[in-house]
């Protein structure tokens, strides 16, 4: 459902049930005692109504409709619809002394990116910026992002609200992908499967590791980067008990970093599990280095390399061959040996001699 269509009709004029009320007993020739002794309701709350400090409950609505021989629900959507009208305008105002939040926000590349809509006046920008935000003031928007670990992050630091708007993108695209409950051992296990997808590009690859991961309980999520210079490419997070998020930037899609960074947050996921959000740019050294060796181990085995190292010379058909027995992309081992401080020689190792 589109929300931007969603209570179009706010008039600014609004018909109080008790003018309404009490025009109806004046055409009738009856007066408000009169109608306080016909409906046994109190003279001070049938004046309360009439002056619209009282609510006219269902109860009363009953009587009136017996009195009066005017429907209950007439005089009930008169109620809820003056109820709602009075709120609004608490609200508009609530909102006119907001607005000023929208300069903080990068609403043009928001817009470009199809994430907010575009709107005529600031209120309904701002009412716009918190529907995309999911709460309903800037006051709560400081009350959930504010917080740690958001607040240990340098990025955030600098572009608090830009960061938040990306990484509400990333929790808007997940809350779209159906996931299986999150199981550990279930999304280890599809670790193993997803090397094989190395080989292939970014736009193949990209929807089966969005599909293998959510049948473990993972969702994965490629988000744009916003501009300002933003140096924020990953953010991992529990969602809930039985739901993970992986967010990454567009940054690396389409390097060989990709799939490093990637087994990266999954070991986020399955070795620190005790913390729920892990940005790139606010991870402590040991929890950086504990994922990352994880990512190498899963990518490249520790006593594959060694057997590999101890039983030939590294050239380019050698490399190949031990990526084609491994089932992953050469330029993964390389970059893996390279990790590993092993010496190569400065010439194109991606590229097989021909025999």
């Amino acid at each position: 459902m589109n929300n931007a269509n969603i209570n179009q009709y706010n008039p600014d004029i609004y018909a109080a049930p008790g003018k309404i009320l009490k025009e109806t007993i004046e055409y009738m020739g009856m007066s408000s005692v009169e109608l306080s002794e016909r409906t046994a309701v109190s003279q001070m709350i049938i004046d309360g109504i009439i002056q619209g400090q009282a609510q006219l409950t269902p109860e009363i609505a009953l009587k009136l409709e017996i009195v009066l021989d005017i429907p209950a629900h007439f005089w009930l959507n008169l109620e809820r619809t003056y109820r709602e009208a009075l709120a609004r305008q608490a609200e508009k105002e609530q909102f006119e002394s907001q607005v000023e939040w929208l300069k903080l926000l990068p609403l043009r590349a928001m817009t470009e990116l199809g994430w907010i809509q575009r709107c005529p006046n600031k209120i309904e920008q701002l009412q716009e910026l918190l529907r995309f935000f999911g709460i309903a003031s800037t006051e709560t928007w400081q009350n959930i992002w504010e917080k740690e670990p958001y607040n240990q992050s340098p990025a955030f630091q600098r572009y608090p609200q830009a960061v938040s708007a990306w990484l509400r993108q990333g929790e808007r695209m997940a809350q779209k992908i159906e996931c299986e409950p999150y199981e550990g051992s279930k999304f280890q296990a599809t670790l193993h499967n997803l090397r094989a997808l190395t080989t292939q590009s970014p736009e193949a690859f990209l929807p089966e590791v969005q599909r293998l991961c959510a049948l473990s309980g993972v969702a994965v999520v490629l988000v744009p980067e916003l501009p300002k210079k933003i140096k924020l490419s990953t953010a991992t997070r529990l969602l809930a008990s039985h739901k993970a998020l992986i967010q990454l930037s567009e940054r690396y899609f389409h390097s060989e970093h990709f799939w490093l960074i990637f087994f990266q947050q999954a070991g986020h996921i399955l070795l620190h599990s005790q913390r729920k959000i892990f940005l790139d740019d606010a991870l402590e050294n040991a929890e950086r280095a504990e994922a990352q060796e994880f990512a190498i181990n899963q990518l490249v085995p520790e006593a594959e390399v060694a057997q590999f190292l101890s039983s030939q010379e590294i050239t380019p058909t050698s490399i190949h061959a031990f990526a084609q027995r491994l089932g992953i992309a050469p330029g993964i081992v390389i970059g893996q040996l390279q990790h590993r401080r092993i010496s190569l020689e400065k010439k194109n190792l991606m590229s097989p001699k021909p025999a």
